[in-house]
């Protein structure tokens, strides 16, 4: 699996203070207070936890991925790239998640001009 360098640190640290976590490579990363390895859909109200607590309204899971994948497409990365990393096995699924709202499209205009 490929993470960003700041992550794999972060991991290390987490596996390094939490050795029976990290014991085989199945294992669950975190444990919920239950003892088991959490759910997708506990993820997703994890989630919705933290958007609420940040004060964003109309989020969810799923739209943090999509602001991913545009914030990458913004910042001008392959979209073939893209898709890899979203494991999509389409680049046409890949390109329905990036936001091309009219602030980027008239930015592309100017762009040309």
């Amino acid at each position: 699996m490929l993470v960003n360098k700041r992550l794999a640190a972060a991991l290390k640290r987490y596996a390094a203070a939490n050795p029976r976590h990290c014991a085989k490579p199945d294992a669950a990363l975190i444990y919920s207070a239950k003892g088991g390895g959490f759910s997708a859909q506990t993820i997703v109200n994890l989630f919705a936890t933290l958007y609420a607590a940040a004060g964003i309204t109309g989020a969810s899971s799923h739209s943090g991925r999509r602001q991913f994948v545009t914030g990458l497409a913004d910042k001008g990365i392959n979209p073939r790239v893209i898709q890899i990393l979203c494991r999509h096995k389409s680049l046409q699924t890949t390109s329905l998640y990036i936001d091309a709202g009219e602030g980027k499209l008239r930015k592309a205009i100017e762009m040309v001009a």
